[in-house]
């Protein structure tokens, strides 16, 4: 579905409604497509979920004083 931004705001809750029963909307500003309302693919992770990502980021890519030296005895550099 196509429509234009000044009727994209004054439907928004009614595109809402569309979007949540899977259909994709286009929102176009003079004729071209500025945005896209687009079903949400799944549930967004919590904040606990992405500090752990990011906790076990940071571990592999700053590696223990241990790890460097084991490393450098491999003859790998970090």
């Amino acid at each position: 579905m196509l429509i234009g931004a000044y009727e994209a705001q004054s439907k928004f809750s009614e595109l809402l409604d569309r979007v949540e029963a899977g259909e994709s909307v286009q929102i176009a500003r003079r004729g071209r497509v500025v945005a896209v309302l687009s079903p949400s693919v799944g549930e967004a992770p919590t904040m606990a979920e992405l500090t752990a990502s990011i906790q076990d980021i940071r571990r592999r890519v700053n590696p223990t004083p241990e790890e460097a030296r084991a490393w450098t005895d491999e003859g790998r550099r970090w």
